[in-house]
């Protein structure tokens, strides 16, 4: 039987400090970044917008939140594993007045069709308690540590998951969305060369690995990563802040619509296991957390289930 050939990914990190600590870790396949690049330009030049996008910014209605709508929809659909020959669409708003019925109505207008899949994916790993009861007292770990320890478990059980024998992978590049909140560069070692040595064989780590830290603002000249990884940052960020917002902590109505295609996605995820492997997003996505318990990490099922076709997440 022919081993099938590794896919390379590009991999990009940002959190959420509301309800506990998130780990987003977003996967891009490096063969189709360049589509998905094109159709975030897209939205882009439809919705006028080109700020930095971030779902803490989104307060009202405008050109924002279209733009950062429309980016959360092409990340979700980009994140299809087979379309089953369907063809996604992504769509802008405007308001109009409708003069049959005397009242404002909504227009909506397709801006992007996908027909193929794109086979991004997204891991949403939450440290239950925000570090703390990690080291409380700081004498072994400063906060980059726990940021790192804490990625490292996420990413490496999220690998596990997501891929397989059939789907092996392999990680060219780490991008996080800067240092200076960590006052310092992340640990290469910390990260890497511990995840090195317990990953399975199906999911590997170049040899020429990437790892960036500079700023995710694509108008810092000089202090950014590339304009590219720039956007992959901010759609990290709107990733998961969305799942934030539909597992715990709604901040406005605004923010709610912006992250509705990632509600459809909840959904599909607690319907389990079996539900999901018939699934477009099979193997596209999982969600778990972990908390410390008498000084032992203890793993478990984000949202709580209560049956026993629970989709955990294999750490070892």
């Amino acid at each position: 039987m022919t081993t099938p050939a590794a896919i390379n990914y590009d991999v990009y990190h940002d959190e959420s400090k509301e309800a506990g600590y998130w780990h987003g870790i977003l996967l891009v396949p490096c063969h189709t970044r360049s589509t998905i690049l094109k159709h975030l330009a897209t939205i882009r030049q439809k919705t006028g917008f080109d700020l930095p996008l971030s779902l803490k910014d989104v307060k009202g209605y405008k050109d924002r939140f279209q733009c950062s709508r429309a980016a959360v929809q092409l990340a979700i659909n980009a994140m299809i594993q087979d379309n089953k020959g369907t063809i996604e669409e992504v769509y802008i708003s405007t308001r109009n007045y409708d003069p049959h019925g005397e009242r404002p109505a909504t227009e909506f207008r397709e801006i992007i069709s996908i027909a193929e899949p794109l086979g991004m994916k997204f891991i949403v790993f939450r440290e239950r308690d925000c570090f703390k009861f990690l080291d409380p007292r700081g004498d072994f770990l400063d906060y980059g540590a726990k940021v790192e320890t804490t990625f490292r478990m996420g990413f490496k059980g999220g690998l596990h998951f997501l891929f397989s024998d059939d789907t092996p992978s392999i990680i060219s590049s780490i991008h996080f969305d800067g240092c200076l909140h960590h006052k310092r560069h992340m640990d290469e070692e910390r990260i890497v060369g511990r995840l090195k040595q317990s990953l399975r064989h199906y999911c590997q780590i170049s040899t020429s690995l990437i790892i960036d830290d500079q700023s995710s603002d694509h108008r810092q000249s000089g202090h950014a990563q590339s304009y590219d990884d720039c956007q992959f940052l901010q759609i990290t960020d709107l990733l998961i802040g969305s799942f934030r917002t539909v597992l715990a902590d709604k901040k406005n109505e605004a923010q709610a619509a912006v992250a509705a295609p990632v509600a459809e996605l909840v959904k599909k995820w607690k319907c389990g296991r079996k539900r999901m492997k018939n699934s477009r997003w099979h193997r596209s996505f999982c969600i778990s957390q972990c908390h410390l318990q008498d000084s032992r990490w203890q793993f478990t099922t984000l949202p709580a289930k209560g049956n026993d076709d629970q989709l955990s997440l294999p750490f070892s």
